[in-house]
């Protein structure tokens, strides 16, 4: 996936987005969100939902979209801190300059 369409993206279901590409499923399992019962939500709302700022979410599906490895992906994307409610509080930014 291209970043053209990488930007584009915000308003496809979650369950839209991994079925395009498997890699993502990673990424939104590591913020909890729920590709395959609630999957026919858009992203930017399942997002906004739990607090993610969009700006995060695309850096991290972007990488996604760049790797072969999972494993290594799982490593890259530890997951955030959630309270009770399942909400993000604090999201870890790795290599951040």
């Amino acid at each position: 996936m291209n970043t053209a369409q990488v930007e584009n993206i915000e308003r496809k279901t979650l369950s839209e987005i991994v079925t395009n590409d498997f890699r993502v499923a990673v990424v939104f399992e590591n913020y909890g969100l729920d590709f395959c019962c609630h999957g026919s939500k858009p992203l930017i709302d399942a997002a906004s939902e739990k607090q993610i700022p969009t700006e995060i979410m695309l850096a991290d599906l972007t990488i996604a979209f760049q790797t072969n490895d999972i494993s290594a992906l799982r490593k890259q994307h530890p997951l955030p801190s959630r309270n009770r409610d399942g909400r993000a509080t604090s999201i870890v930014i790795k290599n951040a300059k």
